[in-house]
């Protein structure tokens, strides 16, 4: 059954986001074609400007579109009216959450991956690329030694990772805080995600200055961040069952 619901799930989030993972790489190759005939003076410098600022302003608008897209969801399956038949199905409340974080964290990777792709293909043979790589090369060479190179890819993904996960569990908790309300429920949610996100993040870095001052190490920072990021993660999962178990208040 929890395959059945995440393959549903799965489908309804990423037919919706299909339009995002075409209209970037369109964008980007405009730019890029744009861009190369720039060096040839074909293209004025005006046409160049707008062509980029589109291409950044696609992304920021298919980023936002993507988060709308995973934050609509949850709330319809979970929250709304579509709650009603999702909480009646022989299956946990655990699985219901965990199948909207697996399939928001691998939309959210995907989006990533797209974007990125996308911002090669625009500047890939590029002026900005190149410095890019320049900057990228010198940090190497300055920080980073083949003895630790490993080590910090390694911190580098396991940080983002968990950080993702904490970021998107927090909305969850937001949202199913929200939903406790008779009234102004989406209101409720966008107050209890910015005051939580706001919380962890005040105490977070309290709590590292305090430790930075006790223990001076090398690697130290992204190991904390990463406990952090779990423990956060943790605490708003079962804080999110708890209030869907307890507090669930459909509309």
């Amino acid at each position: 059954m929890f395959l059945k619901l995440l393959k549903y799930d799965f489908k309804s989030v990423f037919f919706k986001l299909i339009p995002v993972f075409i209209v970037l790489p369109v964008f980007a190759i405009a730019c890029m074609f744009t861009n190369l005939l720039s060096f040839e003076s074909s293209v004025s410098i005006l046409m160049v400007f707008i062509t980029n600022l589109a291409f950044f302003m696609v992304i920021v608008g298919a980023n936002v579109f993507a988060i709308l897209i995973i934050v609509m969801r949850y709330t319809k399956s979970l929250f709304k009216d579509q709650g009603y038949l999702s909480h009646t199905l022989p299956i946990s409340k655990h699985k219901l959450l965990l199948s909207q974080l697996l399939v928001s964290f691998i939309a959210f990777i995907l989006l990533v991956v797209v974007t990125i792709i996308s911002l090669l293909i625009a500047y890939l043979n590029s002026d900005f690329f190149i410095i890019v790589q320049e900057i990228i090369y010198s940090y190497i060479q300055v920080l980073i030694t083949p003895e630790t190179i490993a080590m910090d890819l390694i911190m580098s993904i396991l940080s983002s990772i968990t950080s993702s996960l904490k970021t998107i569990l927090i909305v969850f908790l937001g949202i199913a805080l929200g939903h406790i309300h008779s009234n102004r429920k989406n209101l409720m949610s966008i107050i209890y995600c910015g005051a939580i996100y706001f919380g962890i993040y005040l105490f977070t870095n309290l709590f590292n200055v305090i430790f930075f001052e006790n223990f001076e190490m090398s690697n130290i920072y992204d190991v904390v961040v990463i406990i952090e990021n779990i423990i956060i993660s943790i605490l708003a999962y079962f804080i999110t069952i708890f209030t869907m178990n307890r507090q669930l208040n459909l509309e």
